[in-house]
């Protein structure tokens, strides 16, 4: 019972969940104090250590244009490449000065001409071509120090927006801390994924919001983080907090359109905006809708200039447009409360594999199954006969509107793996 602190480094996967833990030692030595495993009670007692949490006043960099001279923001970096969030306008000599001698290179990407800009402190001018920085610029930063190095950064501005051009765009997050649904409903159909860069594994985590779920590894934003981001067409991307630009859902001035008595089931992966004319170049929507939420159709329909197709639906109080594509009729109801589907299996090779909603796939766990008619946490009785199985969605993909693929654990209750596919009835049990 006497007070004492646990000091590790989780390495996560996914939805934050520990693959592996490590002390601190060798490449993760903290201040430079190397302490390895041990088993020994109080090995390392009295050690002093200073946090590298707290806001640190520094004199303003020589000759530096920065505008903030106040740098409080310190990042690790990691042997090897590291991508970065910077917030400020300044000098690439006067930046890299603090970490010269430890790093190969440093890379920006300029979204218009869709090319690198490089600085090499080592390098000939003319291979130069990265000269300055601009606040909201991400920057990729080859560290060749064998060791991890601390950086003060300066401080982040938490500015409201920042525009994107079609292609890849390397920028910073600067709004609070989001799950990257709630980031990238913002963008809307512009958007074609997001990266953000794992130092530790030295690969990229991705999010793609019609994309498979295996791939889609990247679940949150951080403040200051640097992000790859790939639009479609040019978009104003918004970091203000979600509740400054979508109205409440039932705000009594919104008027719902007629209805032509038909209803539709919003599909997965993601939320589906809801928008005030049918267009994905709208600034904001009116509100995002969650999968599986049900929506009147009024019979109105139209195609944009690239040929996609809207609906108009109405919920609750509002009416809007929606993309056809991510919204499914209906079907026939096989009895009050039951739905018509189908039912497959994950292949065997995906075990082990971090699933959509968070956790390990394990074709022996009879719980699960993925879709994109309903939400993660979402609970499911599947039926074929007067067999059944319980299931939770766990997982998306690129599944048709009200069908499941199950574990198969959870196949096998119903038929045997050599049958594929199955027609099955559908019953939602709870909603997450």
């Amino acid at each position: 019972s006497v007070s004492h602190i646990h000091l590790a480094i989780h390495r996560s996967k996914g939805a934050g969940q520990i693959q592996q833990t490590v002390p601190f030692s060798g490449a993760y030595m903290l201040e430079g104090i190397d302490l390895p495993d041990t088993t020994a009670p109080n090995a390392y007692a009295g050690i002093l250590f200073t946090s590298s949490n707290t806001e640190v006043e520094i004199n303003p960099l020589p000759a530096s244009d920065l505008k903030n001279k106040k740098m409080s923001r310190q990042v690790t970096l990691l042997p090897g490449w590291n991508l970065v969030g910077w917030t400020s306008d300044a000098n690439i000599t006067d930046v890299i000065n603090s970490i010269s001698g430890k790093i190969g290179s440093v890379f920006r990407f300029n979204n218009s001409t869709q090319q690198f800009q490089r600085f090499d402190p080592k390098a000939p001018k003319f291979i130069n071509t990265l000269t300055t920085l601009k606040t909201g610029d991400g920057l990729l930063i080859n560290l060749t120090n064998p060791n991890p190095t601390q950086w003060l950064l300066p401080a982040i501005e938490h500015y409201d927006a920042i525009d994107l051009l079609p292609g890849f765009n390397l920028v910073t997050w600067s709004g609070n801390s989001v799950s990257v649904l709630e980031a990238s409903t913002r963008l809307g159909e512009s958007l074609v994924a997001i990266h953000s860069f794992d130092e530790i594994s030295q690969k990229y985590r991705s999010f793609r919001p019609s994309g498979p779920s295996l791939p889609n590894d990247l679940s949150n934003l951080s403040t200051g983080q640097g992000l790859w981001v790939e639009v479609r067409n040019s978009v104003r991307w918004s970091m203000k907090n979600s509740t400054e630009q979508i109205p409440n859902i039932a705000d009594p001035q919104e008027k719902a359109e007629p209805s032509s008595g038909l209803t539709g089931r919003i599909l997965g992966p993601g939320c589906l905006n809801l928008r005030k004319i049918p267009t994905i170049n709208a600034n904001y929507p009116i509100t995002c809708l969650a999968i599986g939420t049900i929506v009147e159709l009024t019979g109105e329909e139209t195609f944009d200039g690239e040929k996609r197709k809207w609906l108009e639906v109405k919920v609750g109080n509002l009416s809007g447009w929606v993309s056809a594509e991510f919204i499914a009729q209906e079907p026939t109801q096989a009895a009050p409360g039951l739905i018509n589907g189908e039912a497959t299996y994950y292949h065997p090779s995906l075990a082990g594999n971090i699933m959509y909603c968070g956790d390990v796939y394990d074709p022996n766990n009879v719980t699960i199954a993925a879709a994109t008619s309903w939400a993660c946490g979402t609970k499911l009785r599947v039926s074929r006969g007067e067999r059944f199985v319980d299931v939770l969605i766990q997982d998306t993909g690129l599944l048709p509107a009200y069908h499941v693929d199950l574990s198969e654990a959870a196949f096998q209750q119903l038929g045997l793996l050599a049958e594929g596919r199955l027609t099955v009835t559908i019953e939602v049990l709870s909603m997450p």
